[in-house]
Parts: C-alpha cells; structure tokens; sequence
C-alpha cells in the first residue's frame, strides 16, 4: 500500500487535490483509501441517532445505510495504527492522507504531494516537506512547471501526470 500525504496550508487545495487523484486512480483499476484529521478534533453531527447514541456511551458506534457504513469510535492513544491496520487488510493500492504532518513526514515510502497557493507558502512548505514529489494545488496556475527540481502540475488538465509521478516514487 503506498502512502500519499497531501500537505498545505488551509484552503490550498489539499482536499481538491486528494479526491482528484482518488477518482482518477479508482477509475484506472485501483484501490484507493483515505484518512483526514478533523483541525478542530470535533466531528459531530448534532441531533443525528448516530451521534445522539455515541454521546450514549456506546463506543464504537455503526451507522448502515443501503450504500454505506459509517463507525464512529472515540479516540485512543493507537488509534492512528489501528486505522492503518485496518486499510493494510483491506489489501489497497493507496491510502490518500490529508493531515498527520507529524506522523508521516519523512516517513520511508511515503509520497508527499504539497499543495500551495502562493510562492511563499510553497517555500515555507518544501522547508518543512523536503521530499515533496509532486507540487499542486493553486501555486500550479501560475505558470512555473518546476520548482526547485520537484514538477508542478495542475489537478486539472495533468491529473495523469500526477498519478505517473506518484505510481513511480
């Protein structure tokens, strides 16, 4: 399973970037998984049975619907291992991160994919995510097709760039 991490600033294109790149993957055969962390640390959905019956006590806690499943579990000091467990049997091709900076920067075998608005913003990211792979988000319309010797490549029209970039890393 390779590991992506999507890293940047707030409203940098993090998210557009994840789920670009998950839609193209899926539809050229593979499998693809993500994890995001909550900024804030709080996901909830008040007034909803799901959330009314965690606030219960009862931990974890399935929502089932015809099309999906939905488990809220509080929180525990392993419980990013546990999720990673939990994709590494799910046998996926990918696991898309957006988050975790701490946890999977410079981390062997991860991918990183930096995401930036603005040339300052790409520089203070690159300090901090030194191996980035593949440069994008809203830096990728100015122009520049590399920075630095890392390509910049648009969500848009070069999607399949990004992913040859990534399946190569």
């Amino acid at each position: 399973m390779k590991i992506i991490l999507f890293a940047g600033f707030k409203q940098s294109g993090k998210t557009t970037a994840l789920t670009s790149l998950a839609r193209y993957l899926i539809a050229h055969g593979k499998k693809v998984g993500s994890i995001k962390r909550a900024g804030k640390g709080d996901i909830e959905m008040p007034r909803k049975d799901s959330w009314l019956h965690l606030q219960s006590g009862a931990n974890p806690v399935a929502l089932f619907s015809r099309d999906i499943i939905l488990i809220h579990e509080r929180a525990s000091k392993n419980s990013l291992e546990q999720i990673m467990l939990y994709f590494k049997k799910k046998k996926l091709d990918y696991l898309l991160v957006e988050g975790f900076y701490s946890e999977f920067t410079m981390k062997s075998g991860v991918v990183t994919v930096v995401c930036a608005k603005d040339e300052k913003e790409l520089e203070e990211l690159l300090n901090l995510h030194r191996d980035a792979s593949v440069i994008t988000g809203r830096y990728a319309s100015s122009g520049v097709k590399e920075y630095h010797g890392i390509p910049v490549l648009s969500l848009y029209s070069q999607i399949d760039r990004i992913a040859k970039v990534i399946s190569e890393r």
